[in-house]
């Protein structure tokens, strides 16, 4: 599979008893790796410690320098995924081949790009419409996708702790030895999307741009940070962050995993279903698609497997844009968040998928808040509900319909267009009417983002919910007339039923 949308293919996969069916990294660098058999690991945000919930719910809170055997292949694919698509690497040792090491004499800590005026020597244009760029030194090559949406980063990375070593090296005349320092390295692989890219790329990525004549497309904010020297950009390499191996309080660290339920059935992988943390989602995998949440914007972009396209999913602007591997403009699709088709096909291949489905899995990653900002907006829209309250005419009660369906659950309708339902089966629905996306709790208090069109598991909580709504807009006049239908039909059925009764028992 291709290297834009899944983790460095050097990673390994997961054991064939457990596969990896989702993974989800947190702005603080957290990282929580779900299998299909249940169970999951976190890697918390200082990756010396990390938390294993077995398949039957049991956890287990070690340090990742002595984890057992069953957490090894996920610790790994965690800090795979953490360092594809984050730009703070983190490292360990023994997940690291020697095949993908090599050693040098010299400490790589910056690297050296061409001026414009000469930048074209560098540039290569690859078979599958892709174009790249090499620093001077050949140490990094950085490489902008056909479609210009992703940019793919092949840096070294310094390998810590066992990074130096003494090399003794014979002269030619046998006769001198030479004694040196060499560094070991790694081959760090990471993914950006075009409009988040680290600010240490930012002036390659310029000359890409700027050789296609799109250079407008790159935000260079941080153009000051560029140093140049002698007519040529001197950027730092990424580098491991001594921060990640300071020692801190374990409650400090392990006090966000008490909130995870592992669960042994197939809702609880479901990508809607974002654990409660104090820090936001930035980006998810699945085998399938990954999904991103770019910076500063109402804005995801999803890249889809089976066709190599990706989807920008805007809430600000209510579209989303189909964009294909294809460098041709022309190719792309944009559709309106509200008239979506359920599943994209192409005519040409048989590749299909539900477009629908994810396109609400990343409005549900735009919509996402940490849960301080949870909490604070629960602080904030109440102080602002009593506000209104008190504010609100007296014959004019901020409730505008509410009714208690026997059987079914309780309905509350208020005047700014907001529903509060409460089900008998413990399930709670809020929505907004004149928005698409609602918010659903299932009766094991998982709580997942739905849109009104496509309301997956919750179709008949939100049947009946769009069916009070349509009640409370009746008029009252036609509301009194239907009931008494109903209730003329009721005494009808009740006659029919005694008569059935009278006609059988004279034959009892």
């Amino acid at each position: 599979m291709s290297t834009w949308f899944l983790p460095p293919p050097a990673v390994p996969a997961l054991e064939s008893s457990c596969l990896c069916v989702k993974a989800i990294l947190y702005e603080n660098g957290r990282v929580q790796v779900d299998c299909d058999d249940g169970s999951m690991l976190i890697l918390h945000r200082q990756p010396t410690y990390c938390t294993h919930f077995s398949r039957n719910g049991q956890r287990l809170r070690q340090l990742v320098r002595f984890a057992t055997h069953d957490a090894l292949p996920k610790i790994q694919f965690a800090m795979s995924f953490r360092n594809w698509a984050s730009d703070s690497p983190i490292f360990d040792n023994r997940f690291v081949s020697a095949q993908i090491t090599y050693s040098t004499f010299v400490k790589l800590t910056h690297t050296r790009w061409a001026p414009v005026s000469q930048a074209a020597s560098f540039i290569q244009h690859g078979d599958d419409a892709s174009i790249s760029i090499q620093s001077l030194d050949g140490n990094v090559t950085i490489t902008l996708s056909s479609n210009k949406q992703f940019v793919l980063v092949i840096c070294p990375l310094l390998i810590p702790q066992a990074s130096t070593a003494w090399c003794k090296l014979e002269s030619s005349d046998h006769e001198k030895s030479i004694v040196k320092r060499s560094y070991l390295y790694t081959k760090l692989e990471q993914c950006f999307h075009i409009t988040s890219v680290p600010c240490r790329w930012q002036y390659p990525v310029y000359l890409l741009l700027n050789s296609l004549d799109t250079a407008n497309d790159l935000p260079h904010d941080n153009i000051r940070s560029w140093s140049l020297a002698n007519g040529e950009v001197v950027t730092e390499l990424p580098s491991f962050s001594t921060a990640d191996t300071e020692t801190t309080s374990s409650s400090s660290v392990w006090e966000e995993d008490e909130l995870i339920n592992v669960t042994t059935t197939s809702e609880q992988h479901g990508v809607n279903n974002f654990p409660e943390c104090s820090s936001s989602v930035v980006a998810f995998w699945t085998p399938s698609a990954t999904f991103r949440r770019l910076d500063h914007s109402q804005a995801a972009v999803v890249s889809i497997v089976d066709d190599n396209s990706s989807l920008f999913v805007s809430t600000a602007v209510e579209t989303v844009e189909h964009i294909f591997h294809s460098a041709d403009p022309e190719s792309s699709k944009t559709y309106i968040l509200s008239c979506l088709p359920e599943r994209y096909k192409d005519v040409t291949t048989v590749i299909s998928y539900p477009i629908a489905s994810v396109v609400n899995q990343a409005l549900a990653l735009i919509c996402h808040q940490p849960r301080s900002a949870v909490d604070s907006c629960v602080h904030s829209s109440s102080s602002l509900l009593k506000q209104r309250e008190l504010a609100a005419d007296v014959t004019q009660p901020f409730i505008v319909e509410e009714a208690t369906v026997v059987g079914v659950g309780k309905f509350t309708l208020y005047r700014d267009d907001r529903l509060y339902a409460i089900y008998e089966d413990r399930s709670v629905l809020q929505m907004v009417l004149n928005q698409e996306l609602c918010r659903f709790t299932d009766p094991m208090g998982h709580m997942t983002i739905i849109t009104i069109r496509n309301p997956d598991s919750a179709h008949r909580h939100m049947q009946v919910a769009l069916e009070f709504i349509q009640w409370c807009r009746t008029p009252v006049a036609e509301r009194v007339a239907s009931e008494e239908n109903r209730m003329l039909r009721e005494v009808d059925v009740q006659n029919e039923l005694n008569k059935i009764n009278n006609f059988l028992t004279l034959f009892s």
